[in-house]
């Protein structure tokens, strides 16, 4: 497992947040092997401003009370300032709303928080998503900070077509990365966006798209080819 460091540079950054550090840990798909040791290990070296879940914390629903440990260890552990975070993915979609509403995360269900720095904000936006870029759009823009940029977390990263032109950056997974590929190969990213944006740093439009090859495994094959599992550290400039 590698940390994956993108500098994003946004033009619209205040000043206040240059350096600002966002942990994403993506796709554990808990109850699927065992990549928890990893990444205790990992994050215990990395210093982040807030952090972030983005969805598949679990494999299959009875992995439900094995993940809240986790996250219970977890919380413990990574006390960023502006706090951890949630979103659910489509792996989560099994479960019921009292199986997770006790994990140590708050969760952003198609709702938004406001960080400030000094007289600056930035609106992290978080969505919840049944299928593809489809969400409550207007319940998770409502009442953001108009005077803040938008960051968005969301599971999938076709959302950066969504929101192409309304935020600034989209945070996302789901994609494993292709988790099994050949090099320079066309992967499948099962979402509805090109293999070309289905990893790292790229930009659809006016909005920057970072989406994280996630710390474990779906599909038929627990195994990795040419696409190592990640957790992603994201630092955010001022565009010159």
């Amino acid at each position: 497992m590698k940390v994956t460091h993108h500098i994003v540079f946004l033009r619209d950054l205040p000043k206040e947040f240059a350096g600002y550090r966002i942990l994403q840990i993506s796709d554990l798909h808990i109850g699927r092997g065992n990549p928890q040791r990893k990444v205790f290990k990992i994050i215990s070296r990395i210093d982040a401003d807030i952090a972030v879940l983005t969805g598949d914390i679990i494999h299959r629903k009875q992995h439900a009370a094995m993940a809240e440990d986790f996250l219970r260890q977890l919380a413990s552990e990574l006390t960023p300032a502006d706090g951890l975070w949630g979103i659910l993915g489509n792996h989560e979609l099994e479960l019921k709303k009292n199986e997770y509403d006790n994990w140590p995360v708050r969760w952003l269900k198609n709702s938004a928080i406001t960080v400030s720095r000094g007289d600056s904000v930035i609106n992290f936006i978080g969505l919840n998503q049944r299928h593809y870029a489809m969400t409550d759009m207007i319940s998770a823009l409502f009442g953001i900070n108009n005077s803040g940029l938008m960051i968005v977390f969301a599971h999938l990263p076709s959302t950066a077509m969504l929101m192409n032109g309304i935020v600034s950056l989209v945070i996302a997974g789901h994609t494993h990365g292709g988790q099994i590929k050949i090099p320079g190969l066309p992967f499948m990213t099962n979402d509805d966006i090109s293999w070309r944006n289905g990893e790292g740093l790229t930009r659809i439009g006016r909005t920057q798209l970072v989406v994280s090859a996630g710390v474990g495994y779906s599909g038929p094959f627990p195994i990795r080819l040419f696409a190592p599992s990640e957790i992603t550290l994201i630092e955010l400039q001022q565009e010159n």
